[in-house]
């Protein structure tokens, strides 16, 4: 990107690259942050149906997270045939199938919107509006995508000059921190 960029655009696009690796690492912190979460939803939600080994599947179903949707998935499906390998009932099998619903909707259209957008700088309604679209475009990839790339383009649209406006809309999320910087200005 640096030896495409005129030579009086390369602090700006040295910039760019450093805040697109910044959100990269922001979007790692808020993935780690929502296994955390996972694990505790999907903790309480085997313990409540008597699941053998409830912790461990909870841990195990949080840690495929880092594959979006598919590692949970699978981590379901690992979850449901291991229940039926030691002798579990249909009801238990529906029950481990309904908590994985329930905590893929709250995952989904609650926890991602406020635990990974604030941590790439978009507001909860923009990322959910960019979840949709990417789902409707790409599907299963369109939703791993879509808050990283919303991210990015979100960089873009602040170190563009026509186009900060639009970055404003997507997020202009500031920390405590940030906001403390700023009165001190």
């Amino acid at each position: 990107m640096l030896k495409i960029t005129p030579k009086l655009q390369r602090p700006e696009m040295e910039q760019v690259i450093i805040s697109t690796a910044k959100v990269s690492q922001q979007y790692l912190l808020g993935l780690s942050k929502m296994i955390v979460l996972l694990w505790i939803m999907y903790g309480i939600g085997f313990s409540l149906i008597n699941l053998e080994n409830a912790l461990f599947f909870a841990i195990l179903c949080g840690l495929f997270e880092i594959v979006p949707y598919i590692g949970n998935i699978t981590g379901t499906l690992l979850t449901v045939l291991v229940a039926s390998a030691n002798g579990a009932n249909s009801e238990l099998i529906v029950s481990i199938i309904i908590i994985y619903g329930i905590v893929q909707l709250i995952q989904t259209w609650i926890f991602e919107p406020l635990v990974l957008g604030p941590q790439v700088k978009i507001n909860p309604l923009f990322t959910i509006i960019f979840l949709v679209i990417g789902e409707l475009l790409w599907g299963i990839p369109g939703l791993i995508l879509a808050i990283p790339l919303t991210a990015i383009l979100k960089i873009i649209c602040d170190h563009t000059e026509s186009l900060k406006p639009y970055g404003v809309l997507i997020g202009n999320i500031k920390s405590r921190k940030e906001k403390s910087i700023l009165k001190i200005q």
